[in-house]
């Protein structure tokens, strides 16, 4: 009995039921063939066809618009295309819906080759310069031209043509072979000699799986058919390798097969197996607003329709359950209370909470849905039909051959491993790269406190009490609650030890020395020596909490959250005899808690991962890993960061004509002093107001829309609130309509809405927007909705913060020995990677046009220009101005570049209209 697998808010699981295995095809080897024989699927055709066409009809099907489900009208039309154009690109035939950019083309070539010759690459291309149509096309035709490449050397009939066993052994590198195995393992178990808890296995177990099934053996009927039945088959880290990415449902016998079997011959014996599988390109991007862009532009390409896709979500995008807060803590628990997987055999208990969206989800399919949709279209289909979004998206991605997620999905080993992700020879795509090194870091950083602890302790003691009387499973139960007894013994002990320092000052985070952590461990019994042991009870508890949901009643997912999160600390801190050891930097902190009558004092352990190469490892088994950004400079550092080989990197120019982008810097402040945004000048009243001026004029001069990066949300407060008491704040307000970036994610939505409706208008729009917020990265500001972007200093981290102090010194200690960056440029880059993104929204396609101002006096200096990217600095020149009458009124002013363009606007408007 299974039930929905759960992980964490920010990103949700899958439903394991059902699972789809490879469509099999049967070689079919007589007497007198040498090798050379025709494929065919007699499951799928109909018998009256010839051995030839069942092979020609089995591998269309790869790339086929159908799939499984009922025939209904689709929720969109799917529009006409237009031929578009064809470039022969590193030998394959790429079809584009616009005439490619040479920047487009480049990249197109750096992706080909990364993926033909199974290498990474790095692509720094600048924001407007179509680098999504080219990642998007570069793979789709890559993998169009393999499914080619495959019919044409499918074994055909004797008398027609003969295979090249050898051709097939040197062209993919993504055919694996298949061996038979006899025993059925029990869980973490590799062979009848490996056991949990000897050394080592928590390298072989993975927590996300399911138990491993044995593995059939092909055989020979009495017309000499070889039958290859359907195999799950293990990788060395215990992840799964069957075709389908993810796990969801049932292999229905109708399904486009994704794997094409190749039979190697010798003797007339079958020796071998190959499964050669299509690799499956995963797109992912930060976020889902910049994975709907992106599907916009797969929508653009010929493709779209031949390539089946799906995406991946979180309940809280996808569920359209209505969500009682006074029933359910979150929308995961709520999923799980309201859908459980019974067996084929069982039937459901008449007061078993049932989801009319869950059991209708298969109405959302291939068939039903348009060759193309994002979140939203999803929803609304969800809506229509009565179904649920969030699991038909899970089934649509066991045949999709493009999967678009947050790249996080892919990072993230709790979250891969909980979908059965597996990475193994597939096309990893990154966009908006630039954040993979934190992504990461963040991905490997963990947060335990005494008090979850101590929540989970009261849950699994709940449960002892309840299970005695069946006794079922009671060990494991045990044997964890003895191990978070000694983690709140660790966290006990810790306390008093810090208090009890006189050179610690109260309220301030303890940084442990990594050796010292470790030992601490082990006194504890949770060290190296123990944690086999752990997560072997962890991952069976955890599994049987998602399959036996109504065994265990008194466990939130609070509990099994902890235990997951516990085990991945642990794991990336032992695994390979500790080798990432001094990757991670403890910091203990005392928490206090203030209650009416008492004071309760608990601890709170973060691990943090300084290096992202201890996650970004991961993707490793990748056949090729594309990171594409506009701001990966310097490409270097960001290499030996990730501890990845990127043998093609390129940096091509921008698009746009010299002439359709003004950029300019303010080094001086009304009164002439230097004008330097840092938190110590940005209180005085100075640099306050010549911030203000600066905007006022910009309002003034430039139309429709403009954009206002500010380095934190408190200093948009600190800026209003001094303009309001000067009155300029009134004048801005008669200049533009004025919005403010949200944190909240609904509120910002309709924020947004409202700006662009106003940028079209006469009176434009001004939006005040932090750097590395919503607005900063990834959000499209065509033509009229960001004609101006002015760039408030440069957001440096905070300096004091622990993470950023443990990276500075981390980064200094290994400097010459992994060829990272010293501290101190770490610590830059991170503030200009951050700058640039935000300075990217202002021109967005050949055709635009917009202005960038730097309000900074750093800005006009050799050292800090050398951060900013090359386009950038090729418009900027000796664009640097220490006025506000200099900056708008001179020859290279603002005001000229704009009255130039609003003439050219309009010249080309007119022009439309005499054609027309």
């Amino acid at each position: 009995m299974n039930s929905p697998i759960e992980i964490s808010d920010d990103d949700d699981s899958m439903d394991p039921e059902d699972q789809t295995n490879p469509i099999s095809i049967d070689v079919v080897i007589s007497d007198d063939d040498d090798g050379n024989s025709p494929c065919n699927d007699e499951d799928n055709l109909p018998p009256t066809l010839s051995q030839e066409n069942k092979k020609t009809s089995a591998l269309k099907k790869l790339f086929s618009k159908s799939n499984n489900g009922p025939s209904v009208s689709k929720i969109r039309e799917e529009k006409p295309r237009p031929p578009g154009i064809n470039k022969m690109i590193g030998g394959i035939n790429v079809n584009l819906p616009v005439n490619p950019y040479g920047c487009q083309v480049a990249v197109m070539s750096k992706v080909i080759t990364g993926i033909k010759n199974s290498q990474n690459c790095l692509l720094e291309s600048p924001t407007g310069s179509g680098k999504t149509l080219a990642l998007l096309c570069a793979a789709l035709a890559w993998v169009k031209n393999e499914c080619g490449y495959l019919e044409a050397i499918t074994p055909k009939p004797v008398e027609d043509s003969r295979i090249d066993m050898d051709d097939i052994k040197k062209r993919p590198r993504y055919i694996l072979k298949s061996e038979p195995s006899f025993n059925t393992p029990e869980f973490g178990e590799k062979s009848i000699y490996d056991k949990p808890g000897e050394k080592g296995d928590w390298d072989l177990l993975n927590y996300g799986d399911k138990r491993d099934k044995p593995l059939q053996d092909s055989f020979e009927d009495e017309n000499n058919e070889v039958k290859i039945h359907k195999k799950q088959r293990m990788n060395t880290s215990g992840e799964s390798t069957s075709s389908s990415p993810l796990k969801l449902e049932s292999n229905d016998e109708t399904s486009p097969p994704k794997r094409v079997l190749f039979a190697q011959i010798d003797n007339l014996r079958m020796k071998s197996v190959h499964y050669c599988s299509l690799p499956t390109i995963y797109y992912g991007a930060r976020t889902h607003k910049q994975i709907a862009q992106v599907i916009k532009e797969f929508e653009r390409t010929s493709y779209c329709g031949e390539v089946p896709m799906s995406l991946l979500s979180s309940r809280d995008q996808s569920c359209i359950r209505e969500f009682d807060k006074a029933l359910w803590k979150s929308k995961n628990d709520m999923c799980r209370g309201c859908t459980k997987v019974v067996g084929k055999k069982e039937k459901q208990k008449v007061d078993e909470p049932t989801c009319i969206y869950y059991d209708n989800r298969k109405a959302l399919n291939h068939e039903t849905m348009p060759p193309a949709f994002d979140i939203e279209d999803l929803v609304r289909a969800g809506e229509e039909k009565t179904a649920c979004p969030y699991y038909a998206a899970r089934l649509m991605a066991q045949q999709a051959h493009i999967i678009f997620c947050p790249y996080n999905y892919l990072i993230d080993r709790g979250i891969r491993s909980s979908l059965n992700i597996n990475l193994t020879g597939e096309i990893v795509i990154i966009d908006e790269a630039h954040n993979i090194e934190d992504v990461c870091r963040d991905a490997g950083t963990f947060t335990i406190t005494q008090l979850q602890v101590q929540d989970a302790l009261d849950h699994l003691q709940k449960i002892t009490t309840y299970r005695f009387e069946k006794s079922n499973g009671i060990e494991n139960i045990e044997s964890l609650i003895r191990t978070l007894k000694n983690w709140e013994d660790w966290f006990i002990n810790n306390r008093r030890m810090v208090e009890s320092l006189t050179s610690h000052k109260p309220g301030e985070p303890f940084a442990f020395n990594t050796d010292s952590f470790v030992k601490s461990l082990a006194n504890h019994n949770l060290g190296f020596a123990q944690y086999p042991e752990f997560r072997h009870n962890s991952t069976q508890f955890c599994r049987r909490v998602r399959e036996e949901p109504d065994a265990f009643v008194f466990v939130k997912q609070d509990t099994t959250s902890l235990l997951e999160t516990i085990d991945s600390a642990l794991d990336y801190l032992f695994r390979s005899d500790c080798k990432y050891i001094n990757d991670y930097k403890p910091i203990f902190e005392i928490e206090t808690t203030y209650h009416k009558d008492y004071t309760v004092k608990t601890g709170s352990l973060r691990l943090l991962c300084l290096s992202p190469a201890v996650v970004f490892g991961s993707l490793a088994a990748a056949r090729c890993v594309v990171l594409a950004s506009g701001t990966l400079a310097p490409t270097d550092s960001f290499a030996s960061e990730l501890g990845a080989h990127f043998p093609l990197c390129i940096s091509p120019n921008h698009i746009i004509p010299r002439n359709r982008v003004w950029v300019g810097t303010l080094g001086r402040t009304l009164s002439g002093n230097e004008l330097t945004c840092t938190a110590r000048t940005l209180g005085q009243v100075d640099v306050l107001d010549s911030i203000g001026a600066a905007v006022r004029r910009v309002c003034r001069v430039v139309p429709h829309g403009v954009l206002c990066f500010l380095s934190s949300y408190s200093l948009m407060h600190q800026l209003i609130a001094r303009w309001k008491l000067t009155n300029l704040w009134s004048e801005i307000k008669s200049l533009k309509h004025v919005f403010k970036e949200s944190k909240d994610a609904k509120t910002h939505h309709e924020i947004m809405e409202d700006y662009y409706k106003y940028c079209s208008g006469t009176k434009g729009a001004l939006l005040f927007a932090v750097y590395r917020g919503k607005v900063s990265e990834g959000m499209d500001f065509a033509d009229e909705q960001a004609r101006a972007v002015i760039a408030v200093g440069v957001p440096f981290p905070n300096f004091g913060e622990q993470a950023v102090v443990a990276k500075r010194d981390y980064n200094n200690k290994y400097k010459k020995e992994r060829n990272l960056l010293s501290g101190d440029e770490w610590y830059i880059t991170q503030a200009y990677r951050a700058l640039n993104q935000a300075v990217g929204r202002c021109v967005r396609h050949r055709a635009d046009w917009g202005a960038v101002l730097l309000l900074d006096r750093r800005l006009q200096l050799h050292a800090h220009l050398r951060y900013l990217p090359k386009w950038l600095r090729n418009f900027l020149d000796n664009n640097h101005h220490d006025s506000l009458d200099s900056l708008f009124e001179s020859s290279q002013g603002l005001e000229r570049f704009i009255q130039q363009m609003t003439l050219q606007d309009q010249d080309d408007l007119n022009r439309s209209l005499s054609q027309e």
